[in-house]
């Protein structure tokens, strides 16, 4: 039996993408786009549509694709080092 697609990735990457445009543009769309895709050249309507083009492929989001471009991107890594630090300094010797 074929299982019936989801509506959960779709409705996490516009989590995501609103997520994004609540943070202060710096920090938030602005520095994602910078790191993964380029949405200044368009129009702010357009701006969702290329998100989610951009994280698609075959009617589908792509979660490895936005997983991997939110691990490598510069705020959550580096909160990520400091995560580890903190873990192996906790660690007993």
């Amino acid at each position: 039996m074929k299982r019936k697609p989801t509506k959960e990735p779709k409705a996490r990457l516009r989590g995501l993408f609103e997520d994004l445009m609540r943070d202060p543009a710096e920090i938030g769309v602005l520095s994602f786009c910078k790191h993964v895709v380029n949405l200044l050249a368009l129009p702010a309507e357009q701006w969702w549509p290329a998100f989610k083009a951009h994280y698609t492929a075959r009617g589908e989001v792509d979660e490895n694709k936005v997983a991997t471009d939110l691990a490598t991107w510069g705020p959550i890594a580096s909160r990520v080092v400091e995560l580890q630090l903190a873990r192996r300094s906790e660690a007993p010797a």
